[in-house]
């Protein structure tokens, strides 16, 4: 006999029957998650940290996020050489009307993330606020404009005070992303802050103090749906073993910053690898020429160079992953010099006959300070250094510093002898660093180096609009200053990033991560 199914029989059915439904679409696939019938493709990041500071024109890094969010009236294209353009962005149309004044056209209906058209009284805005706010971290970016000029909504002139050739790369850089006027009038930077609205490929969805960033897609991007990700997580994971942990676990497909003790744990598991890329940070000497010191005297400084083995300290500590360097100034930067590049000094016997020379036969004694954990393997590099100028008669004394002490040592010159340090080059132009050897960069000249024939250079290619001559303007000041050495270059860095081996990751020299450079491999 057939008993009847009561109401209450049916109910389980169905709720039997759904659920049967929906577990094959809840499948363990990290990369993907349910919206209603739809799968939205998800990337997980995993960085050091997550703590954007979204006012673009008041901080010193844009941590992986404001590039992605925001937008600029020009971009930097690097082609596979490293070598760069910088092309339009949210600008359709630009001309040098004269040495000192550009005029600029936007593109039609671009609109900020609230729906909001960008016009170009909000570039007037932006730049306006950094140029003319000292407090604000960029604002000596931005001094060199003189004025900014609305004609319309889409046109406007930037004037500058005197001929200015790196104009282009400074809009080029995320302090120059365009802010919506209308939006932080209404409702103020405590609001801006916790909700940013820009007009990048990406906006804001959720940023949670606890350590964790969501963006998702901006379906109106005026560039288009250039990207197949629907969502980006940013997760802050401090430590690298966790990162690794993560992304050999799957919890991230993108980890940031995998240093060479966790390489071999990438490599031996299978669906991650290692991507490397090339940064424009060298690592140098810093010197104190104090009058009277040893390094005051040009023959030491070159003696010291000459010391140096370059290459061991790439191969041995950075395992061949540096290149090595007697400029700042990277291959791939505006100004840089092809001879200087990849090429290094050792010659521990010359090392020796110029310390003779300058009155040191018997070696002397001097303090290197250096970071730990502020670059790639510093304290091994410093220990190797050591021994290596130990072997031409100059004793160190090693002073390894926690990180707010270096930067005050060093950023203050406060250091007695060599300093251990890096820096990048964000604009990616010779004037970055050898402008900084003209001795009215004080401020900024550690070394407090000063040559005439310099300063003259720097004067005149600062302003000078004609880049070929620029160009040679700026190799004859790098020549001097590999032969003077006010401070040491080592090598380039590298950086290595843990990636899905189903994902391609373009790198770039300035570090600058975009999210449209992460995609999916095609089958």
């Amino acid at each position: 006999m057939k008993k009847k199914l009561n109401k209450r029989h049916l109910l389980l059915v169905m709720l039997l029957t759904i659920s049967m439904l929906v577990l094959p679409a809840c499948s363990n696939n990290k990369n993907q998650s349910d919206t209603g019938s739809a799968k939205e493709n998800v990337l997980t990041l995993g960085r050091k940290s997550v703590d954007p500071n979204f006012d673009v024109q008041n901080t010193s890094s844009a941590n992986g996020t404001l590039n992605n969010v925001f937008s600029t009236l020009f971009i930097r294209d690097f082609n596979k050489d490293n070598k760069y353009d910088i092309l339009p962005s949210l600008v359709s149309d630009y001309k040098l009307v004269n040495d000192t004044t550009w005029h600029f056209t936007l593109k039609k209906g671009i609109r900020f993330h609230n729906g909001d058209i960008l016009t170009a009284n909000d570039v007037k805005f932006s730049l306006d606020r950094v140029r003319n706010d000292p407090k604000l971290l960029r604002n000596s970016n931005f001094t060199t404009i003189q004025d900014v000029k609305v004609i319309d909504d889409l046109n406007f002139e930037i004037i500058t005070k005197y001929p200015y050739p790196l104009l282009l790369s400074r809009l080029a850089h995320y302090s120059a992303s365009i802010l919506p006027e209308k939006y932080l009038k209404e409702n103020g930077w405590d609001v801006f802050m916790k909700k940013p609205v820009g007009s990048g490929p990406f906006q804001v969805a959720d940023f949670a103090l606890d350590g964790q960033l969501v963006l998702t897609k901006f379906k109106d991007y005026f560039g288009g749906n250039v990207t197949d990700w629907d969502k980006i997580v940013f997760r802050a994971l401090p430590e690298a073993t966790t990162r690794v942990s993560e992304l050999i676990t799957g919890g991230v497909q993108y980890a940031e910053d995998v240093p060479p003790a966790e390489w071999d744990r990438v490599n031996n598991t299978k669906g991650v690898s290692i991507v490397t890329g090339q940064t424009s940070q060298v690592i140098h000497l810093l010197t104190n020429l104090t009058p009277g010191q040893p390094l005051a005297d040009v023959r030491v400084r070159q003696a010291i160079d000459y010391a140096i083995n370059d290459k061991q300290i790439v191969d041995k500590v950075l395992k061949g992953t540096g290149i090595v360097t007697l400029t700042k100034v990277t291959e791939e930067a505006t100004g840089s010099d092809p001879k200087l590049y990849n090429t290094y000094r050792y010659d521990p016997e010359k090392a020796k006959q110029l310390l003779k020379e300058a009155g040191y036969e018997k070696g002397f004694t001097i303090k290197l300070n250096g970071p730990k954990g502020k670059y790639l393997m510093d304290t091994d590099v410093i220990q190797m250094i050591a021994a290596m100028l130990g072997e031409v008669g100059i004793k160190t004394e090693i002073e390894i510093l926690e990180s707010s002490r270096y930067a005050e040592v060093r950023d203050g010159r406060k250091f007695e002898g060599l300093c251990l340090s890096g820096k990048s080059n964000p604009l990616l132009d010779a004037s970055q660093f050898m402008d900084l050897y003209s001795s009215k960069a004080q401020q900024e000249n550690v070394g407090l180096y000063k040559n005439a024939r310099v300063d003259e250079l720097v004067e005149k290619a600062k302003q000078n609009m004609n880049l070929e001559e620029r160009v040679q303007q700026y190799r004859e000041i790098q020549g001097i200053i590999a032969q003077e050495l006010p401070d040491i270059p080592l090598y380039v860095e590298s950086y290595f990033t843990g990636l899905s081996s189903n994902l391609t990751f373009k790198t770039n020299p300035d570090r600058n991560l975009l999210l449209l450079d992460i995609k999916v491999k095609q089958k």
